[in-house]
């Protein structure tokens, strides 16, 4: 036990280069901006992720942050109360960070247009001292990895659970607890077995999705995790785990037609 030994810890730390912070009293372009930020340093660890998992430099940390919007008032404006944002409650400086701008354009214009309405003041974008989690930073792919089938199907009181069967190439790629795609619909693995999963499906998700029409022996587009992807990748480049088989060469079945969500973002 007096002999132990620790890893040794890592001091150098990879960033993008620094943001200057910027004020704008314009909400598209603080949006546009905010979005440029967010883009850069969720590509910046990609990038570096698949750099490290090729064999690049793994004595260093590599860190981006989210980026942030801010606003500062200095008097006790009286705005329409009956408005439940667009406006701060007193004197002070606000600022939160802000994810995934894209997808929330709409709103962010909308509130920061108000703001800046309100108080007569501009907002300011820059980044925070909030890192952005690895598995944030990655993209939800467009593409098929494999197919299954639908192997059982059982309706609970709250919700439904849906087997599909595993095909052995992808097997590698999912845990319990971990992330799947099935037609499109990134749902949480809730069950594994060697040749099957299961998954759990809310109403809304069954409301809103093609797959409240599944029925056993439907057959299904599946793309697993990117992130676990990049992991295989890294640990077979140092001979941890053999190389992943493409999954055209382990299935001879053709990808079946994709099934696109019926209405707006599932949930699980």
């Amino acid at each position: 036990m007096k002999n132990r030994s620790y890893p040794q810890a890592i001091e150098s730390i990879a960033t993008p280069e620094p943001f200057v912070r910027q004020s704008f009293d314009d909400a598209r372009k603080a949006v546009a901006t905010l979005r440029t930020l967010y883009a850069r340093n969720t590509r910046f660890l990609r990038d570096s992720f698949a750099a490290l998992a090729a064999g690049g430099d793994s004595n260093q940390r590599y860190r981006a942050f989210y980026p942030e919007i801010g606003v500062t008032t200095n008097s006790f404006t009286q705005v329409d109360s009956r408005q439940a944002y667009g406006h701060m409650p007193t004197p002070g400086h606000f600022s939160t960070t802000i994810t995934q701008p894209d997808l929330f354009e709409t709103y962010l214009i909308e509130q920061l247009r108000l703001i800046m309405r309100n108080h007569g003041v501009p907002v300011v974008v820059s980044e925070s001292e909030t890192p952005i989690p690895l598995h944030f930073a990655f993209l939800e792919g467009t593409h098929v990895d494999g197919t299954a089938a639908v192997v059982a199907r059982r309706d609970l009181a709250e919700h439904r659970v849906l087997a599909f069967s595993l095909p052995g190439a992808l097997a590698p790629y999912l845990v319990e607890k971990g992330s799947v795609s099935v037609d499109g619909v990134s749902l949480t693995v809730a069950a594994l077995a060697p040749e099957r999963f299961e998954v759990a499906l809310l109403p809304h998700t069954l409301a809103v999705t093609t797959l409240g029409a599944l029925a056993p022996g439907d057959a299904v587009n599946l793309e697993v995790d990117v992130l676990a992807k990049y992991v295989h990748r890294m640990l077979a480049a140092r001979g941890l785990v053999p190389a992943a088989v493409p999954v055209a060469a382990a299935a001879s079945a053709e990808p079946a037609p994709a099934a696109a969500p019926a209405g707006a973002g599932p949930s699980r």
